[in-house]
């Protein structure tokens, strides 16, 4: 009988790190599958099953929208034993070509100071990675149609409106900016004849900002590839991760917001 390769390993050994559990040849290409190993066999308790369902969650995610990786990547989840996850991608790789940038400034600042605690940067970062990452594709898509992000969300939220008209303030409270902020993107909307400015007959010493025909036409076209980009980052988790994931930011959303 054939022996197990990662069988061998003596486990008493192994220390926390990313190793090569196999390389396999299929056809003339290759997959390498890695040990992300995260705790120490036999020697501390294994990760408890939520929090490790969370780190397969978290990890799929960023690692599915990896700019350089996504497309590799064939596999991640937990091991059986509960102390470490597998991670699988196409090519013949070694350990150092995968190390996580976030592990890395991680690592790094445990070197410099391992008194420092970095637990909410491994979560943190890379949330702030991934939402680099679609910041970046959501302004590639935007110039198609000469728009920026910020004029984007007010063009959105007028949209949204029965009669496509708001006050600043209530802008202001749905896409989360400043008064002197939302000046300049309504001056900008304004000059490209997309929304215009009206008296509030309620209040004649205020304005009502009310999107125009050709605002509403070009707000219309940006919105479906707008929509596919956030639609394509989660489109490999399954209904259930993609709940629980939405559950787990909700939780994270609130404290922040509780506590800012």
């Amino acid at each position: 009988m054939e022996r197990i390769a990662s069988f061998q390993v003596d486990h008493k050994k192994l220390n926390r790190g990313i190793y090569i559990s196999r390389l396999d040849e299929i056809n003339g290409n290759y997959i390498t599958t890695f040990d992300v190993r995260m705790k120490l066999p036999n020697r501390e308790p294994v990760i408890n099953i939520a929090e490790l369902h969370t780190i397969e969650h978290l990890g799929a995610t960023f690692l599915r929208n990896h700019p350089t990786r996504k497309d590799e990547i064939i596999y991640f989840g937990p091991m059986g034993c509960r102390t470490g996850l597998y991670l699988i991608l196409k090519g013949k790789l070694e350990s150092k070509e995968v190390v996580d940038v976030v592990d890395y400034i991680t690592d790094h600042w445990k070197k410099f100071d391992n008194h420092l605690d970095t637990s909410g940067t491994e979560i943190i970062g890379r949330i702030i990675r991934i939402g680099s990452i679609i910041s970046q594709l959501v302004d590639e898509n935007l110039a198609n149609y000469k728009l920026s992000i910020g004029e984007f969300d007010v063009l959105a939220a007028l949209l949204r409106e029965p009669n496509q008209t708001l006050t600043p303030k209530q802008i202001q409270d749905l896409v989360l900016i400043s008064s002197g902020g939302l000046t300049n993107r309504i001056n900008k909307l304004e000059k490209k004849g997309l929304v215009q400015r009206i008296l509030n007959p309620e209040d004649r010493r205020s304005w009502l900002i009310n999107l125009l025909p050709k605002g509403e036409t070009l707000i219309k076209k940006a919105v479906p590839s707008h929509l596919n980009i956030e639609t394509t980052a989660i489109k490999n988790l399954s209904f259930q991760e993609y709940q629980q994931l939405r559950d787990l930011l909700i939780i994270l959303s609130k404290e922040l917001e509780k506590n800012k």
